[in-house]
């Protein structure tokens, strides 16, 4: 009946401002330092490939415009980086192609170092 409990609110609000300082300090650095941002997302397309003799020749079949500067062909320890964009209906052609070697249509990022491989094809 004589005990006095009034110290106890006093604390849990101090506790409780804590908190809320570290949670915003946190959140703030967050937005600061870019932690969390989405990373550029790959276009989408497909392809069909070709195969005359020792050249392959690859057509955009749908998708996603690609950006000539962004997208690189490699195979057989060459890459061919194009020049110009790429659109549903144009097609790309990679010579001395032997069977066995796989070829990768890259993704790169202009802005980040983001990469994605659009698509896998193994020479028959």
């Amino acid at each position: 009946m004589f005990g006095d409990d009034r110290a106890v609110s006093p604390v849990v609000g101090v506790a409780l401002l804590i908190a809320m300082t570290v949670i915003l300090a946190a959140i703030i650095a967050a937005v600061v330092l870019g932690l969390g941002s989405n990373p550029a997302e790959s276009p989408q397309a497909t392809f069909d490939f070709d195969q005359d003799g020792d050249t392959l020749i690859i057509t955009h079949n749908g998708g996603d415009v690609l950006e000539g500067d962004e997208i690189t062909i490699q195979w057989n320890d060459d890459d061919k980086e194009l020049d110009e964009d790429w659109s549903v209906g144009d097609t790309r052609e990679i010579t001395e192609v032997t069977d066995g070697d796989t070829v990768r249509i890259v993704w790169e990022d202009s802005d980040s170092d983001t990469t994605s491989t659009l698509t896998t094809y193994e020479v028959p």
